[in-house]
């Protein structure tokens, strides 16, 4: 039996025995104008996306926000949120939510029961035709509360962080500087990743000073200056200050978008661009996208060549940028 249904199945039965509970404990928070949002999700870019949300959340219902995350950092100083509650201090806390959601007590994410995720869940369908946001899937189950076509991520600084991060990175942002990141996150994606030669030609013909964004652990590109000693603070308060960020599908875009920073996304066909796209987002994917696309595979791709990266040339990339910016190649 599929473990996520099995999971579903006792879920289900144990919140049958304990339904006057749990709808007590929710219209209790209901009467006391709390709000409960929870998400165990250790993804970055996901973590940003919930600061849009829950923005939009606070302004149409009022209510006073608990937020249960793995990923504080990301809500500091925010203004939306009342208070932030870390998963990692007690991992049996995330069950007890799961079990207690209601109409006060939500989970950030799109229900895709019986399968692991929404890649799965669309893959399995065979669904070429799903379009929506990362916003969307990850807000699934506050979707009403939300104004999709006028969405917007948001990260706010302290006076004293701002003081600290002007002094540290002053001569990075008295230049004009981009933030790369040739490496997918979740390279549990494999076809996702453009790839670090492409990357590497690209730094080398467009003349801006390069910032790499990611992890000691990532491959370096050369003449790039490395950025892995970074905060998540730190790393917000760079892309702020940014002339434009490139990437694969990553959280750098997500990141920019809170601050309007121009963001190309080098898109495979893993899914719809779609899935990137706001308004500071520019898509760079190959036109028209290969008949197999979206494919939602977590594998390497099945055919000799990914055509849908493969066909994505460096020539193009730097002519998106360079039309879309003010900097010369080289």
């Amino acid at each position: 039996m599929n473990i996520y249904k099995l999971k579903y199945i006792i879920l289900t039965i144990i919140r049958i025995f304990l339904f006057p509970i749990i709808y007590l404990v929710n219209i209790i928070l209901d009467k006391s104008n709390f709000v409960i949002l929870f998400s165990r999700g250790k993804g970055l870019g996901d973590g940003v996306i919930i600061t849009g949300l829950i923005s939009q959340y606070k302004k149409k219902t009022k209510s006073n926000i608990i937020l249960f995350t793995e990923l504080e950092e990301i809500y500091k100083n925010n203004p939306n949120v009342d208070q932030v509650y870390n998963f990692s201090k007690n991992f049996y806390l995330f069950y007890l939510l799961i079990l207690f959601s209601g109409k006060k007590i939500i989970e950030f994410n799109t229900k895709t029961y019986p399968y692991k995720d929404i890649f799965e869940l669309q893959r399995a369908n065979n669904n070429k035709n799903f379009k929506k946001t990362l916003a969307e899937v990850i807000g699934g189950n506050i979707y009403n509360y939300i104004d999709f076509e006028n969405f917007k991520n948001e990260i706010f600084f302290s006076e004293k962080e701002k003081v600290e991060y002007t002094q540290k990175f002053e001569k990075v942002i008295k230049e004009k500087f981009a933030l790369i990141a040739p490496v997918c996150k979740n390279d549990y994606i494999p076809v996702r990743n453009w790839g670090y030669e492409k990357y590497q030609k690209l730094v080398n013909q467009i003349d801006i000073n390069w910032y790499q964004a990611g992890t000691a652990n990532d491959r370096a590109l050369d003449n790039v200056k490395q950025l892995s000693n970074t905060s998540i603070r730190e790393l917000f308060f760079l892309i702020q200050n940014s002339n434009f960020v490139v990437a694969n599908d990553t959280s750098l875009n997500h990141i920019a978008n809170c601050f309007n920073v121009k963001s190309f996304v080098i898109m495979s066909g893993f899914i719809h661009k779609n899935w990137v796209k706001y308004k500071n987002t520019i898509v760079v994917a190959r036109e028209p996208q290969i008949e197999c696309s979206p494919c939602y595979l977590k594998e390497p791709c099945f055919r000799d060549v990914q055509y849908c990266t493969e066909d994505i040339k460096v020539e193009k990339v730097k002519e998106i940028i360079t039309k879309n910016t003010d900097y010369i190649t080289k």
